[in-house]
């Protein structure tokens, strides 16, 4: 059994290639880099809402219940972003 398959858009060719590192990377949950960066829970779930390689498991609205998502974040994407806010 193959394990999943992630693909990366290489910017130069425009050719999607094999990448595992965010699938071997420790995952942290939104508040981690919260803290670290001393940000608010919700900018960083708003600004990794839209990242690559992000882990995102949903659970639909019910009846009774509301919609939930939970993000967990690779520690390889979270230095990215981190390294592109600083650059802001």
């Amino acid at each position: 059994m193959q394990g999943p398959s992630v693909r990366r858009y290489d910017s130069a060719s425009g050719a999607a290639v094999p990448y595992i590192g965010a699938i071997l990377d420790q995952h942290s949950m939104t508040a981690d880099p919260a803290a670290r960066w001393k940000l608010w829970n919700e900018f960083i779930r708003d600004l990794f809402r839209v990242e690559p390689d992000i882990l995102t498991i949903n659970r639909p609205e019910t009846i009774h219940k509301r919609r939930y998502s939970t993000f967990r974040i690779p520690e390889s994407v979270a230095q990215h972003a981190g390294a592109r806010l600083k650059l802001r």
